[in-house]
């Protein structure tokens, strides 16, 4: 004799069934923000921006470099009359023409607030070589340290975050640090 199966597998069935569904449909939504390739691995940081996605380091071909001629942050007159050193570590993207992205600074180290906005002002005039990825240029998430010394001073010293550690998953490139050295001001005298 064949007893009715009962309704609660069935139901149970296509309860699991409509979760798969959704998790499916869920994690199509997010497979656009992956960047796969032989030379690449790992997320990219946003595709959504215009412009195509932001890579790491360890996801280009051809880093982002600095182009000599660029803009240079200003020493803040009123530190430099004053002898006051410091730093500013910087991150954010360069676009695929070599510009930096004024609405992706995000200082991660500073030492004063003017040094701070001498980074931002000067930012938009700096130039860059942009990062390559099969030959087409890319945005990049880059971190560049800024070191602002008076000449001559006894400081000779590096802000921690632009020492290079262990590369890491999402490994963010490190420029050379740009140092902006200023004459030391003479007692009495006014700054430029």
């Amino acid at each position: 004799m064949n007893a009715p199966t009962p309704a609660r597998p069935r139901v149970r069935a296509v309860m699991l069934a409509v979760v798969a569904a959704a998790a499916l449909a869920c994690s199509s939504k997010y497979a656009s923000d992956v960047t796969t390739g032989p030379a690449l691995s790992g997320r990219a940081l946003s595709t959504a921006a215009p412009g195509g996605p932001t890579y790491f380091e360890f996801q280009v071909d051809k880093q982002v470099t600095s182009v000599p001629g660029g803009a240079v942050p200003r020493y803040p007159s009123i530190l430099r009359s004053a002898g006051v050193e410091g730093d500013v570590v910087a991150m954010f993207v360069v676009d695929s023409s070599g510009l930096a992205e004024p609405s992706s600074l995000k200082v991660t180290q500073s030492t004063h607030q003017l040094f701070t906005d001498a980074v931002r002002t000067a930012l938009p005039g700096m130039r860059f070589s942009p990062a390559q990825v099969h030959g087409q240029r890319v945005k990049q998430l880059v971190k560049l340290p800024f070191s602002f010394r008076v000449e001559g001073s006894d400081s000779s010293t590096v802000p921690a975050a632009a020492v290079n550690s262990a590369p890491g998953p999402n490994e963010v490139l490190t420029l050379p640090l740009v140092t902006i050295t200023v004459p030391r001001p003479v007692r009495g005298a006014k700054a430029p």
